[in-house]
């Protein structure tokens, strides 16, 4: 089965966990099912409730109680005839004039093969579980520049539905301070720095978004209205794998 990664504050992932330890925390509350989770062979991070199904969380049943472990066996004690008859005191102190020698060391246990695999399969589970770090965390941090952009480029089409009326209107292109704009600064979100309106050099109006937070300060999305087509452009400087595909190619 593949090992799981969940990121259950939002902002660091926790892992590898196998799929039954995954499935334990959700039904402890530990996990919810808006709780973000990643495992080799997605592109994404997703929500856990994507992988219900998989998982047989339809019904959230409860953790299954662990189970009690098996004890081990006691080694089998030495037959009373192989047992080795200590001396007398007597003969030791009178005839050797010295201390009992120290009873024979018992013989090793054939189990030093399987501590040696176990070693072997520890180091291999640590470079395993560093392969899979290496891939899920650039991943994660590709989902958030995503999610940034995307929630930035939400805020400026909403910002942006009065600019073609106002065009029509004034036949000028609006800036901010004009009615129905604000200040560039006053549409500053974690994700926006600001945002500025106006008209490009080919004389159609729109707007700039100023980007910050994610490592994308100082980064653009621009955003232009063609009159004659009534419609909209969208570019920007960022890379296209993080842009919406609307604004992708610009």
């Amino acid at each position: 089965m593949a090992d799981w990664y969940y990121s259950a504050g939002g902002t660091e992932q926790t892992g590898p966990v196998s799929a039954q330890q995954l499935i334990g925390l959700f039904q402890s509350g530990q996990l919810a099912p808006d709780t973000l989770v990643w495992r080799e062979g997605q592109a994404d991070w997703l929500p856990l409730r994507r992988f219900f199904e998989e998982l047989g969380l339809q019904d959230t049943p409860a953790a299954p109680a662990a189970a009690a472990a098996e004890p081990i066996p006691a080694l089998p004690e030495l037959p009373p005839e192989t047992a080795p008859e200590p001396a007398p005191a007597s003969v030791h102190a009178s005839v050797l004039g010295r201390q009992p020698s120290a009873p024979a060391p018992p013989s090793r246990s054939g189990r030093s093969g399987c501590v040696i695999a176990a070693i072997v399969l520890g180091v291999i589970g640590v470079l395993l579980a560093g392969v899979l770090a290496a891939i899920a965390i650039p991943a994660y941090k590709d989902f958030q520049i995503r999610s940034a952009i995307t929630s930035a480029a939400t805020v400026a089409m909403s910002a942006r539905t009065e600019v073609p009326a106002y065009r029509e209107e004034h036949d000028r292109c609006p800036e901010n301070g004009d009615d129905g704009f604000k200040a560039a600064a006053d549409y500053a979100d974690p994700n926006i720095a600001a945002i500025r309106f106006g008209h490009f050099e080919n004389a159609r109006c729109g707007l700039e978004v100023e980007l910050r937070g994610n490592g994308l300060d100082g980064k653009r999305l621009w955003m232009e209205y063609d009159a004659a087509a009534a419609s909209w452009t969208c570019s920007s400087d960022v890379k296209d794998k993080w842009l919406p595909s609307s604004c992708r190619g610009g």
